[in-house]
């Protein structure tokens, strides 16, 4: 039982951890897209 909740456990971290890093990636992308924007005007 206990391992079944540990288990669940670290799967959560990681799926946080993953949605972090998509979260961090999208906003980087979005500002080098503003960052081009910027050079073009």
């Amino acid at each position: 039982m206990c391992s079944v909740v540990l288990w669940i456990v670290s799967d959560l971290t990681t799926f946080f951890y993953i949605i972090l890093v998509l979260l961090q990636i999208a906003f980087i992308q979005l500002s080098s897209k503003n960052r081009w924007r910027n050079k073009i005007v």
